[in-house]
Order: C-alpha cells, then structure tokens, then sequence
C-alpha cells in the first residue's frame, strides 16, 4: 500500500503493522512468536509444516528458534493489537467499495433519510457506526446510556489513538467479557468471571494500573533502545567509513605491488647488464692474454701464472665488490706484465669463461616468502605492505654463523657536530649542532637540495621521521619543545613539554617516546602531542640516550657517558622500570663492551635487532636479543667517532662527529 502525505494516523498504522512479512497480505489470524513477530496462521503453518510438537523452528525474520508448541501453531498467542487496528481501520473505511460511511444499524446516512452524508458517530461497547438518529435512540435505552459514543471525525488522530487505547479488550476465555483484571501469579490479563472461577485469591490488580506501570517501564525501555539504535548507526557509517578505506588501501597496495615488481626487474635487468659487461671486458682480457708473449724469464713466468690464479679465484669466487674493488690493480698488472714480454711468438693458452648462478636465485627457489613482499592486514595508521628482501652478496661470516654484507657507496660531506638523520620518502634530512636548520639531500644522488630553517627552535638535539604522518619531529632543549614538521619545511605543530628533552624516536604506530636526560625519564606522546606514558629510570641507568616503547609493555634504552661506570642497551618493565636485560657492561672496547653508545636504530622488518653507534670505539654493534650478532662497521671501514645511525631498506646512513655522513649498502642484516 502507497503511503500518502495525508494519511491518517489509523491508515498508517494499519499500513506499518497489518502486513504479513511471508504473504505481504493483510493479516489473516495473526500469531505472534516469543521474539514478538506476527505471521498469518495459515503462513505459518505452511512455512513450519515439516516441524513437529516440541522442535525447534526459526523466525523468518530474525532467526531466533523457538519451540513449536504442543496443539500445533494455532495454540501461540493471538496478535489482538494488530486485529484492533484491523477493526479501526475498518471503522474508518467505507463498506462494500461504497463511497459513503452508511449507518450499520438502519443503512443510511447521517441524516438518517439519504444516503449522501457520511455518518459521523460511533458507539464503542456496540462497535457500530451509527447516523444522528439512530445516536438519539441508541441514548434513550437504559442499557446503552453508559456506552460510549465518539465523533468519527476525519483526521482526528488524537480521537483515533483514545479511541484504540480505551476500545474494549475481550477476554481470551470468555469472548463476551472485558478484561479488567491482571493476575500478577499467572501474568495474564483476565475478566471478572476468570477471577471468580480460577484466580480468586491471587494477586490481582486493575488493568489499568498494571498497563500504565509497565507503559513507564518500556517506555525506558525504549529509550535506551533509541540510544542503542543511533550508535549502531554511528556504528554503520563507520563501517561504510572503513569499506572506503579498505577500497582505497588495496588500490594503494595493487599500485605498490606493480612498482615493487617494476622496480625489482629493474634491479635484475641492471645486474644482468653488468654480468654481460664484465663478460665482455674478461674477453677482451682473455684475448690479450692468449695474444701474450710467455716464452720470458722463468720469474715472468711464474709472476703471469701467480697472476692468472689470482684473477681466475677472483673472477670464480669473488663478489661484485670485490671485483669492483681490485679492477684496477688487475688492469695495472696485466699491462704491466705485457710490456716486459720480450718480443717472440706467443704460445696459445685456452681460457673458458664459466657462468655460475647466484646462489640467491636457488635461495629464492625454496625461501616460502614473497620475493614481492607480503601482504598484511592491520589498524587505520600502520604499513600495509613489508618491504621487499633486497638483494644479497654473501661475504664475511657473523659471530654466530650469520652472513653479513656491506658496500661501501659513497660520502656525503658536511660541517657541524650531525644530531639527527632521518629518510622521508626520496630525502634525507639533516640536522646540526646549535643549528636551527634543517639541510635536505636527494636519497638517489645524495646531492644537497635546499635548506629550511624552524622557527623558534632552539639548541636542538636529536630528529626522528614519522611515515605514519609524513612529518619530521626535532627536540629543541632551551624552549623545552617538540616541533612537528611537514616534509616541505612547513611548521605543523609544537608541543610544550615539562622538562628538556634530549632524545627521540618514533614507533610504528606513530607514537613519539622522549628521552629526559636531565629529569631521569621517559615519556610517550601520541601524534597529537598527548601524553600516553611515562617512566622514571633506575637511578643507575646515568646519561640515557633515545628510547622505544615496544608492545605497550617494555622500553629499550641505550645509556652511558665517557667517565661512567656503565654503558648498556637495556630492556625494562615498561610499568615498574626493571631492568629485564641488557647488552654491554662496563665501559670499555672488548667485543661486547661499548664506550659510549651515543645512538640506536631498530633493524627494519624485525622484532628485536638494533644497530648501536658505539662513539669511542668507532663501529657499529649489531645485536639481537641483546647479544652480538657481529660488528657491522668498525674503523677498518672508515668510520670515526659514530654519532647518528639511520636505515632505509639497504641503505645505512652513518653520521660521524665531523659532520660528514658515510652510506654503505648491507645485505642480511634483516634475515633470521
């Protein structure tokens, strides 16, 4: 039925409860179900026919079973609301498609001559539309004086809604009794005769008492359902919220996906470039080797044949750095040996140029995960996507047993003590002793770019990037703040802290832990600059360095300074401050020990390896559970005086005390 601008209150009602939800039909003998859903007898009776007295059937609507009753589904409880609304309705309605309400006692009008005029009374206990005249009379007999006679005015709804409240309830055992009576014993609404055949004795009370009280109470009721309806509809809005996100994060992660893949063939097809290069440089070697003179001296001799068995070891067994790294002495001593060859016919020596497979290729073959990276699913706010395993070169072997690789790439000068180096998308920013500056260089040619300066910053002392936010977090010690800055140099918040702060690192998550050398503590911020814990360190835990909260239950720490007893990377109780374990001891420059670990990073991909900058001793420890792993850089690889450590991907970034910053490339530090 089409719902009208101007229907009344009794159409919409009829419209909105006297439908069946199986048939679509007016009801027909409506039973209702514990769960309080009406269905037509008839319908029910078909949708339930396979059920016997006792199982256990579902309602259509919400699925809630109940227990198919003993005399069948004729015996469950009648819907006499919706059948009064039926009558009402039917009230309110023309008969027998006239156009006209006619009298239902003497078949006219209300004038009670014509049949024009709709009738306009109606006598509730009769349950009969009546004209003017027979109004009148049915006033004048004795019996009828106490009935109740309302106007069938149209429109009225607040007569309807009186008149559907007040409208007589019959009995369920005596039909032609009104129920006036609620048995509190036995919870049913009874007549007087019911009372005096089987309740008399219990406790009873009117009708309408017991109907107003239980109308307050679900009327609360209701009230909290409304309140439970609009948080599910927040609720709703959040899901479609998060649908649009899911949408748009696997759009992000297809297009990740494509350019990892892009970039590795890349990689490949780079590599295996240079393989044909070098190929095509050892024939030409090779080719003037066999056109060399051999029949010199027995010392030339053997001085070509150590220097063959070095270059075939060499071009068989060695690495691309390595390869890299002596080229030039080999092109010096083959030249070398070629000009004292004394001028007689050479005699024809056969070389054969084998290509090996990468080891890594087979290594690929059988490793489970994704050359591509793997997909994972977590909170609005974390990555994605891993990152991709990047390309090994085996080469030294680790203190227990793991192999380490790095290359040496190149060296970005500078001037000024470095305090903080962080990667944000294709830069490297950089920030400098007693410097409000903040200098940007190109991640791909490590060519300076552009400097900006932050307002309002004074005596900073460390920097950390955040890839949750893309933004820049620098401490300045004097003003006692944390900065906020967006990749383009622009200011987007500053937060005002109660002590100096020293250190800083960001987590995953976003969140921003603080190290207070002065105060002895720690404290984690969110991105909003909101404080979300705090830390008082052990007292013997003396010059503490940068921080990370980890799993919301412990704190990593790096302490220690030139003179003091202790120079540690601790794990503590992130809620009493126990020290749980650590790595290093007392100052010093034994394998495990550290003098001064002035820095720390987290390895990328992994749950408990770190990087430590060891400052005196001039390497890198790289640790895992608090136990060396090997040293990763030492001063053999020309690193000095290590102030500030930074990894992205492969790259390690190694700012030393003389403001230049060394990069090397390290495969297998992130492998377990």
């Amino acid at each position: 039925m089409a719902e009208q601008a101007n229907d009344t209150f009794v159409e919409k009602a009829f419209r909105e409860l006297a439908e069946c939800s199986i048939c679509c039909d007016i009801f027909d003998e409506p039973k209702m179900l514990p769960c309080l859903h009406s269905f037509c007898l008839k319908c029910l009776s078909s949708y339930g026919k396979n059920k016997n007295p006792g199982d256990m059937l579902s309602c259509p609507i919400c699925r809630l079973e109940f227990a198919v009753p003993d005399g069948g589904y004729s015996t469950l409880r009648g819907n006499f609301f919706v059948n009064r609304i039926k009558e009402l309705y039917k009230t309110t309605q023309s008969s027998g498609g006239q156009m006209v309400l006619l009298c239902e006692v003497c078949g006219l009008g209300n004038d009670g001559e014509t049949r024009i005029k709709d009738v306009e009374n109606f006598c509730v206990e009769c349950r009969q539309k009546m004209c003017s005249k027979c109004c009148t009379l049915h006033r004048q007999f004795a019996i009828c004086r106490t009935h109740q006679i309302v106007p069938l005015s149209p429109g009225n709804d607040s007569l309807m809604k009186d008149l559907l409240k007040e409208r007589m309830s019959p009995c369920e055992v005596h039909p032609s009794e009104k129920v006036q009576l609620y048995c509190v014993n036995c919870k049913s609404a009874i007549c007087l005769l019911c009372y005096a055949l089987k309740h008399n004795g219990h406790q009873c009370d009117s009708i309408e008492t017991v109907a107003e009280k239980e109308r307050q109470c679900i009327n609360q009721e209701l009230e909290e359902i409304l309140k439970r309806i609009e948080e599910i509809k927040k609720q709703e809005n959040s899901v479609e919220l998060l649908k649009s996100n899911l949408i748009r994060s696997i759009g992000v992660a297809e297009s990740s996906i494509q350019n990892t893949a892009t970039e590795m063939i890349n990689v490949i097809a780079n590599h295996r470039d240079r393989v044909i290069d070098d190929l095509n440089l050892k024939k030409q070697l090779k080719e003037k080797e066999l056109n060399a003179k051999t029949d010199e001296l027995q010392t030339i001799r053997i001085k070509m044949e150590s220097f063959y068995q070095f270059s075939k070891m060499l071009m068989d067994n060695g690495n691309h750095a390595e390869v890299a790294k002596l080229s030039d002495d080999t092109h010096q001593k083959a030249k070398n040996l070629q000009e004292i060859l004394v001028s007689k016919n050479p005699t024809k020596q056969e070389f054969e140029i084998n290509f090996r497979k990468s080891e890594f290729l087979m290594k690929l073959k059988k490793e489970p995960k994704n050359l591509v990276g793997d997909l994972t699913i977590g909170i609005p706010g974390t990555e994605a996507l891993k990152k991709s395993p990047s390309l090994p070169n085996q080469e030294s072997k680790a203190q227990q047993g793991r192999t380490v690789t790095k290359l040496f790439l190149t060296k970005i000068q500078g001037t000024g003590c470095i305090l903080g180096i962080s990667v944000l998308g294709s830069q490297i920013f950089v920030s400098r002793l007693r410097s409000s500056n903040v200098d940007i260089f190109c991640l791909t040619s490590y060519k300076k770019l552009r400097t900006f300066a932050v307002q309002g910053l004074q005596d900073p002392s460390d920097m950390a990037s955040c890839s949750v936010s893309n933004c820049l977090y620098i401490n300045g010690q004097e003003d006692r703040c944390i900065y906020k800055i967006g990749s383009n140099g622009k200011l987007l918040d500053c937060w005002k802290v109660q002590d100096k702060p020293f250190r800083l690192s960001v987590d995953s998550s976003g969140c921003v832990t603080v190290t207070f050398r002065e105060a002895l503590c720690l404290r984690v911020y969110g991105m909003n600059g909101s404080s979300l814990k705090s830390l008082k360190l052990p007292d013997d835990m003396k010059s503490p360095r940068n921080a990370f909260y980890i799993d919301g239950n412990k704190f990593v720490v790096c302490h220690g300074e030139l003179g003091e007893p202790l120079h540690r990377v601790c794990e503590l109780d992130a809620l009493k401050g126990h020290i749980i374990q650590w790595y290093g001891g007392a100052e010093g420059s034994g394998p495990t020990l550290i003098n001064v670990p002035v820095h720390m990073i987290r390895v990328p991909n992994t749950v408990n390896k770190y990087l430590v900058a060891d400052l005196n001793n001039h390497r890198v420890h790289l640790i895992e559970n608090f136990q060396l792993i090997t040293h990763i850089l030492t001063d053999k690889d020309g690193v000095k005086l290590v102030r500030k450590l930074e990894m992205h991907n492969d790259l390690l970034f190694v700012a030393q005390d003389d403001g230049c910053i060394q990069v090397f490339r390290v495969f297998n530090v992130d492998l377990d």
